[in-house]
């Protein structure tokens, strides 16, 4: 709550999404290392063991009231349900470049795609799963390398679903019937800076609101130049206070 940060011991390449659990566990999806981490409380690391499905590329990951973990599994689109037993499953199939998860209160879960089509898609809690919005997504016209950064993660707060629009540099709710509108960030990329919505944005990814929902926290890049890099360190935390 300070803005301080410490550095765990271990360090693993690329990290995917977080989640915590009821007692305070954080997991964390180590997409290279095909694992899902749980770090307790007093900063312990270790992989989780499951039975059933194998992770191929996992990333984002949600944890429901009942302390059931989902997983989105960016290679193969599959959403992968693993019980506090260990026992997984596939519960439901998006597509490939899946990245962020989330789920409301009626066990509904909710998927980012980082593809140029910049959808959303929803699975209900049979396993149902279709297309439920669509993001706008920008590449510069005279980019030359794979551009590989359009959707970031998304989170669930309040009855609206808000999704990291990467490329675009903006952040957007979502409702519940769909309708995609702007909630922060002009367009422009510079450090954020002032109103939500008239504000530049810098590659925004990650989002988790507050305990109380007075501020969201937005991860993204701290260098502005050059403009067509797609990811880049220092990583920076910004927060939006919400009226």
């Amino acid at each position: 709550s300070s803005g301080s940060a410490n550095t765990s011991e271990r360090l693993f390449d690329l990290l995917g999404g977080t989640a915590f659990d009821s007692q305070g566990n954080l997991y964390v999806a180590h997409t290279t290392g095909r694992q899902i981490l749980k770090i307790d409380p007093a900063g312990m690391v270790e992989s989780l063991n499951h039975t059933g499905v194998k992770l191929v590329r996992p990333d984002g990951i949600y944890i429901n009231a009942k302390d059931e973990i989902f997983v989105a599994d960016r290679q193969t689109g599959g959403i992968v349900k693993i019980l506090p037993n260990g026992e997984s499953s596939v519960v439901a199939t998006t597509q490939s470049g899946v990245r962020g998860l989330t789920g409301d209160e009626a066990g509904n879960l909710y998927a980012s795609i980082n593809r140029e089509e910049g959808l959303i898609f929803k699975i209900t809690p049979d396993g149902q799963s279709e297309q439920f919005a669509q993001i706008p997504t920008f590449v510069p016209p005279d980019y030359v390398p794979r551009f590989a950064m359009w959707v970031g993660y998304l989170t669930y707060h309040q009855g609206d679903v808000y999704v990291a629009g990467v490329s675009t540099h903006r952040i957007y709710k979502i409702n519940d019937t769909g309708e995609v509108t702007v909630f922060a960030g002009s367009g422009t990329k510079l450090l954020p800076e002032g109103d939500a919505l008239t504000a530049p944005f810098n590659r925004p990814m990650g989002l988790a609101f507050s305990p109380d929902g007075t501020r969201l926290f937005v991860s993204g890049c701290l260098d502005v130049t050059p403009q067509h890099v797609q990811a880049s360190r220092p990583s920076r935390v910004y927060q939006i206070e919400l009226n």
